[in-house]
């Protein structure tokens, strides 16, 4: 039994540049990034005394949150954005475990 896990997270910022008489040149950039994890584990039954065994595959992630900053260079002011993220966890993003029911 296998199981994958994908994440993508992605950044996407756009503007417009006033350049005289009303004209207005836009510009925009962005980038994103998607992990993938994959897990396998090979399944066994129960010992003598249960009737089945009940198998799990817990996934876990990281979450946290960031603060954007944009300033507006001609007419300097600022606007402060609140943005959060999840992504597989570094540290276990994958834990198997088994239950014996009699």
């Amino acid at each position: 039994m296998s199981s994958t896990f994908s994440t993508t997270n992605s950044v996407e910022i756009s503007g417009g540049v006033p350049v005289g008489a009303g004209n207005v040149v836009d510009t925009s950039f962005g980038s994103s990034m998607t992990k993938s994890i994959q897990k396998g584990v090979t399944l066994k039954g129960p010992p003598a005394g249960y009737s089945s065994r009940q198998y799990y595959m817990t996934r876990f992630k990281d979450y946290g949150t960031f603060k954007l900053n944009e300033k507006n260079i001609f007419t300097g002011n600022s606007t402060t954005y609140n943005k959060s993220y999840s992504k597989p966890s570094s540290q276990d993003p994958f834990v198997d475990w088994s239950r014996d029911i009699k």
